[in-house]
């Protein structure tokens, strides 16, 4: 077997003291240009429901979905305070690491007495 041979795997390159070539496909990849707080249009639509965590990508902020009040929605942070309005299109899920790191933040903050 020779290391331009397709079925040569590694481990046969080790064992037979040749290296395996290793093949790259050059071809560019045409990634559509979004400006920021944009909706990507290849991606589908986020519709965000009533607790929900989502990031208004406006804001940069992480909040709660608590209310849809026409063509806005109600968000709170996650920490609680004073909600804020945000377009729909400006919102994007969040993972549950970026949900919670704000919530953990906040109550490490009072358990300091400093909320």
């Amino acid at each position: 077997m020779s290391a331009s041979d397709p079925a040569t795997s590694l481990a046969d390159a080790d064992t037979i003291g040749e290296t395996p070539e290793i093949v790259r496909d050059t071809k560019a990849i045409a990634m559509p240009m979004v400006a920021p707080g944009e909706a990507d249009p290849a991606e589908p639509t986020f519709e965000p429901r009533i607790g929900d965590m989502v990031r208004d990508v406006g804001t940069g902020k992480i909040g709660k979905v608590m209310a849809a009040v026409g063509t806005y929605v109600q968000l709170r942070p996650v920490h609680g305070g004073i909600e804020w309005d945000a377009k729909p299109e400006n919102l994007r899920p969040v993972s549950v690491a970026e949900a919670l790191g704000p919530a953990v933040a906040a109550a490490n903050a009072r358990s300091r007495g400093e909320l």
